[in-house]
């Protein structure tokens, strides 16, 4: 509404009442009242507070307090104080909107610092692009290609099995997947080509397991995989890939067991 705070001072005036504080109550630091609402407010008349903005003395975290205080003083049930204790921990310690108030400080050190925004601008699309360049790395190291900017992809023909053994990683801002599998053909309801698509699953599970590579995989959506974390595993995954795809070139169709 235009113009709140200030039609609410004004009409106390009108009506010959003293104005100590006006009260503005705000969910988090994000939403503050405008200029045009607080029109010509003395400063030292408005008072914010806030529902909750990670911090220590916000509306919703000092409820909580004077509630435990209470159940202590009137002697409440032990699980009533632990539990208020646990809720207050989690309130000070991880509240979800202590982002909001990091992010409002982020934005005033932006309009504080103009000359960092170009920098920081720069950062944003560097980090935007990380996942492409970390495919390109894949293909680049390991003679692969970049599908779709998705992810790495490297196919391995198989004669005695007719089709392709192949590897694909895909990955997100903060993990890698490793996928082993046949790119067979479409089974449809063909109870052949699926009984020959669940062979392929075995052997590539013994294959891996022979080659002692079958730790922390897991088979999903018709692949083998693993999980790396980036950048903690990026490493780990590379060591991991190289190491596949040198017995893969060596010996590709010792995966097949017909």
């Amino acid at each position: 509404m235009k113009e709140q705070l200030s039609r609410y001072y004004h009409y106390c005036f009108e009506n010959n009442l003293q104005v100590d504080k006006i009260i503005y109550l705000s969910p988090n630091t994000l939403k503050q009242p405008t200029s045009q609402s607080i029109g010509n407010i003395p400063k030292d008349k408005i008072e914010i507070i806030y529902g909750y903005d990670g911090e220590n003395e916000d509306f919703y975290t000092k409820v909580i307090e004077n509630s435990l205080n209470d159940f202590i003083k009137n002697n409440e049930a032990k699980e009533w104080i632990l539990l208020a204790e646990h809720y207050l921990k989690i309130l000070r310690e991880t509240g979800v909107t202590k982002m909001d108030k990091l992010t409002q400080d982020f934005y005033n050190e932006i309009i504080d610092n103009t000359d960092e925004y170009e920098k920081i601008k720069l950062i944003a699309d560097m980090y935007n692009n990380l996942i492409v360049t970390r495919i390109n790395n894949l293909v680049s190291r390991f003679k692969g290609d970049n599908w779709k900017n998705e992810c790495f992809y490297r196919d391995f023909e198989s004669k005695k099995r007719g089709l392709n053994y192949a590897i694909d990683i895909y990955l997100d801002n903060d993990y890698y997947w490793f996928n082993l599998f046949s790119r067979g053909e479409d089974t449809g309801d063909d109870p052949k080509l699926i009984k020959k698509w669940e062979q392929d699953n075995k052997d590539i599970e013994a294959w891996l397991k022979k080659h002692n590579l079958f730790d922390d995989t897991f088979y999903f959506d018709g692949r083998w995989s693993k999980e790396f974390k980036f950048p903690q595993q990026e490493k780990e995954l590379y060591d991991f890939t190289e190491k596949v795809i040198q017995l893969l070139e060596k010996d590709v169709e010792s995966i097949c067991s017909k």
